[in-house]
């Protein structure tokens, strides 16, 4: 006998749900679409835009910076969306390409905050895809 297994949400659901985990915001975005009167805690300052990052980036290899503290972090509850503010840097993307470096790097971040530790930190592409902490 095969029993047969039904998902317990419906259908409908499920796809608005992949719709609004697939659309990626900044921390600039969520203050945005925050009223005047509601509490939000997140960032104040605005992540570099791409052109800056493709400047910072511009020969197309990482580049390491050493002794940068982590002064802040911001993440949303989207899909590979967190940040970290690098001390001197502003705000920086942690590597996005999947989910597992995304929650390491956002734990060492986390860490290096709590503990005001000196890092080193790869950044190619606008991302960090690298972090030491010491």
């Amino acid at each position: 006998m095969k029993d047969d297994k039904k998902c317990n949400c419906p259908d409908e659901n499920i796809e608005e749900l992949n719709m609004q985990s697939s659309l990626e915001s900044t921390p600039q975005e969520s203050l945005e679409n925050t009223d005047a009167f509601s509490e939000f805690s997140g960032p104040e300052l605005l992540p570099p835009n791409e052109e800056e990052a493709a400047e910072n980036d511009s020969f197309g290899a990482g580049v390491w910076h050493e002794n940068k503290k982590v002064t802040s972090l911001w993440a949303k509850d989207e899909t590979r969306n967190s940040w970290a503010g690098i001390n001197g840097m502003g705000w920086k993307k942690l590597n996005s390409s999947n989910n597992s470096s995304c929650v390491a790097l956002s734990i060492l971040a986390a860490h290096a905050k709590q503990y005001n530790k000196n890092t080193k930190i790869k950044i190619d592409g606008g991302q960090i895809k690298e972090i030491y902490v010491w």
